[in-house]
């Protein structure tokens, strides 16, 4: 394969990722902000506020990027461990999110 069909390969690549990131946080934040007005959620009066001017849970929004954001950061600082922490995490959370409806 060429140079060049190698970057249009990477750059596909990276464009699926960026929408995949912005899909993610859209669920996560609509979810966030379900759970909220319906008071499931830590400190749901800031969460479910909406923005006058746009309509959207900008606080929800906002603490969805800051914690996805967050997240991984033992795995730039701490290498395959970090990683591995950061893995672990996200699966431990992923279990508690799909209990917490049945519970």
């Amino acid at each position: 394969m060429s140079t060049h069909w190698a970057e249009i390969l990477l750059f596909v690549a990276v464009v699926a990722q960026v929408f995949c990131t912005i899909a993610s946080t859209t669920s996560a934040s609509r979810m966030m902000f379900a759970f909220s007005r319906d008071g499931a959620v830590p400190g749901h009066n800031l969460w479910k506020r909406v923005s006058k001017t746009d309509r959207i849970p900008i606080y929800t929004v906002w603490a969805i990027v800051v914690l996805a954001f967050v997240t991984p950061l033992p795995a730039w600082w701490y290498g395959y461990v970090g990683y591995a922490a950061s893995t672990a995490v996200a699966v431990i959370g992923l279990y508690i999110a799909f209990m917490l409806p049945i519970i």
